[in-house]
C-alpha cells in the first residue's frame, strides 16, 4: 500500500513487525507541505480543486494570488516554467517527495512521486509540465 523508502527492501517491514504508518500518523508526520497519498487520488483532488469544486472560483483566486512566491496554503509549483496552483512536500524523514498541481491555462494536472529525497523537486517535475503544455 506505499513505496519503500529507496534502497530499502521490503524486508525491512519484517523487522519492524510488518508496520506501515496509519492515515493518521502519514497525517501527522511533518503536516506542513506532506502530501501521503497515491498519485491518482492527488491528481483527482488538484483537478477538483482547481474545477471549484473544492472551494470557490473566488476563493481559489484569493488562494492564489501568490506574494513572495506563497499563496494561501498554496504555491506556483510550476514556476518559471509554467503557471500552476499546488504545492511540493517531504515526508517521513525526507524519505519521500512529491509536486502535485495543476496547470490552469493548459487544463492540465501533474503529480510526480518519489521515495527517495530530490533537491529540486521543480526539476523532477519539469518533464511532466512541459510534456503536459500543449505547443
Amino acid at each position: 500500500p506505499m513505496a519503500m523508502p529507496y534502497g530499502e527492501s521490503t524486508a525491512a517491514l519484517k523487522k519492524g513487525g510488518g508496520y506501515l504508518p496509519s492515515l493518521a500518523a502519514a497525517s501527522a508526520d511533518g503536516a506542513a507541505a506532506a502530501m501521503a497519498s497515491d498519485a491518482p487520488s492527488l491528481a483527482r483532488w488538484w483537478r477538483a480543486l482547481c474545477a471549484g469544486e473544492i472551494v470557490s472560483q473566488a476563493s481559489l483566486t484569493e488562494m492564489s494570488t501568490f506574494h513572495d512566491g506563497y499563496g494561501l496554503g498554496l504555491i506556483n509549483p510550476g514556476d518559471p516554467y509554467a503557471q500552476g496552483v499546488g504545492h511540493t512536500g517531504e515526508g517521513f524523514g525526507d524519505s519521500y517527495v512529491s509536486w502535485a498541481g495543476c496547470l490552469p491555462a493548459d487544463g492540465a494536472v501533474v503529480v510526480v512521486l518519489s521515495n527517495r529525497w530530490v533537491d529540486d523537486t521543480g526539476g523532477m517535475a519539469r518533464p511532466l509540465v512541459l510534456a503536459a503544455r500543449p505547443d
